[in-house]
Formats: structure tokens, sequence, C-alpha cells
């Protein structure tokens, strides 16, 4: 049996955010704008938001599976590219229509800032989403990530690969890197990468984090010495029984 043991040397810690769920309460209306657009897109009545179900949870990989299983192959880049459109246009309008319907997840705006001053730590952004949504729902949110090493799907459809990119892109070699997500297919990113996790999420999101193996799943940033302490107590997660 592998014994673990908590971290407290967080020194060259690097600490890899995803985005959707994670720094932003944008699930639902992420759902509504994804759907609705590619159902649109092809003319079809609807699709599932079991994101889970998908080979490749991201903008560009939902959707070539979508036309793999509708239309029986591929989009073309200019199909890829016109539903892009429509799902941005979508979000644009919901957002219009109602201008508090993104916030971040609490604290998260002031967690990024205390860390980013840390110099323990070293911070990344990686979204299975593509660049222009996200900075739309960032935008609408109030949360800046600029100043920080950035991978979306523009860079992949393969979410291991984006998040291999961002740490690449942080240009320095770490201790250790925590991933902090709030869905199964961060847990399973990961596991793959061999990066610890912190899960985000409250009720059934919590549990479900936590059936998978997160022995660790926080509600917010609001306590951010809790989160920092959490921190060091990431191991990777195929020291943890699956």
């Amino acid at each position: 049996m592998v014994q673990m043991h908590e971290n407290n040397d967080l020194s060259k810690t690097l600490v890899i955010f995803d985005v959707d769920g994670t720094l932003i309460q944008s699930m639902a209306l992420e759902a509504e704008c994804y759907v609705t657009a590619f159902a649109d897109h092809l003319g079809i009545e609807s699709i599932s938001s079991d994101w889970g179900s998908y080979l490749h949870v991201t903008d560009p990989g939902i959707a070539i599976e979508l036309y793999q299983r509708y239309c029986g192959r591929s989009p073309t880049d200019h199909e890829l590219r016109s539903f892009h459109d429509l799902f941005v246009s979508r979000l644009k309008s919901k957002i219009a229509q109602d201008k508090g319907c993104l916030v971040e997840v609490a604290g998260a705006a002031d967690m990024l800032a205390k860390l980013k001053a840390d110099l323990r730590f070293t911070i990344a952004i990686a979204t299975g989403a593509w660049k222009e949504p996200i900075q739309v729902k960032l935008s609408a949110a109030g949360l800046a990530i600029n100043d920080f090493p950035f991978a979306s799907a523009e860079d992949s459809i393969e979410r291991k690969i984006i998040f291999s990119l961002a740490a690449k892109r942080a240009s320095s070699s770490f201790q250790q890197t925590v991933l902090v997500g709030d869905g199964l297919w961060d847990m399973a990113t990961a596991r793959t990468l061999d990066y610890g996790f912190i899960g985000i999420g409250t009720g059934i999101q919590a549990s479900r984090l936590q059936a998978e193996g997160a022995a660790h799943v926080i509600e917010n940033y609001l306590d951010y010495e809790s989160f920092i302490s959490v921190l060091g107590k990431a191991p990777p997660l195929r020291w943890l029984p699956l």
C-alpha cells in the first residue's frame, strides 16, 4: 500500500484552473446556448447535454462527434466555424438579455490575485471551450485571466493535450501540479496526466466527484487559507483508489 503524506512544501506548485464551473458559474448558460445553437445549426430537434457521455468534452470535440452521429462524417472547417459563430452569437444574446446571468465562483477573483502574488505558486488556465466564447463569458462575469498561461480548444480537441500545453506554457519546472476543476472529465484529465486534483462543486456535483475518488472538493474560494491548505493535500489521483 502506498502511503500518502500531506505535502507541506508548496514551493514550485503549478495550479491549473478549468474555467466553466470552476472560475465562473456558467454551466447552465453554456448548456442552453450550445444545445440550441447546435440543434438549429443542423436542423435537428435537440442534442444531449450530458457532456460526460462524449469522447472529448470540448467545444469542437462534441461538435465533431455530433456531426459523425447525425451526418456520418466530420464537419468541414467552414461548418465548424459556422457553428462556432452561432454559438457565440447565442451567448452574447443571452448575456445582453440578462447582464447578471454570469458571475464568478465566489471568491475566484480575490483568490487568483492572492495566488499570483504568492511566490510558491504559478497559475495556468486551461479550458475545453473555444477561446472566443470563454472570453465572452469571463468578460460578462468580470473575471480577468489575461496574465496567466492559457490553452483552449483552439489548441486541441483533447483535454489532456490542452492541459499539458497550459502546463508547458507556464515555462518552468514544478514540484507538483494540481488541477482544479468541476467535472468528472477534469478528474479523468488529472488522472491521465498524473496531476493532483481539487474538485469544486456543491450538492450532487460534489457527491459525484467524491464518488469517483476526489479526496478534496470545495464549494468556492472564499476561505483562501483553507484552499491553500487543500493544495498541500492533493496527491496525484493515481495514488487514490479507483
